[in-house]
């Protein structure tokens, strides 16, 4: 199992695209991204505000994209 979306708040109120991930995090879908592993993001507010979602239980290699992670 690994989670698909995971991030930290943005530095502004503005809406941002997760797509592609960006140093606060955003849409991984990256199997690698599971129990036991570490994941550095950016910290821009006070507490982080963390959020994760889109857990997947199987996923084979992830989704494929140009240059991915």
């Amino acid at each position: 199992m690994h989670i698909g979306n995971i991030g930290l708040a943005p530095e502004s109120d503005v809406p941002v695209n997760s797509i592609p991930p960006m140093n606060i995090g955003g849409n991984m879908d990256n199997r690698r991204i599971t129990k036991g592993a570490k994941l550095f993001l950016t910290v821009a507010n006070a507490g982080a505000l963390l959020t994760m979602g889109d857990a997947h239980t199987a996923q084979g290699k992830g989704f494929v994209r140009p240059g991915g992670i």
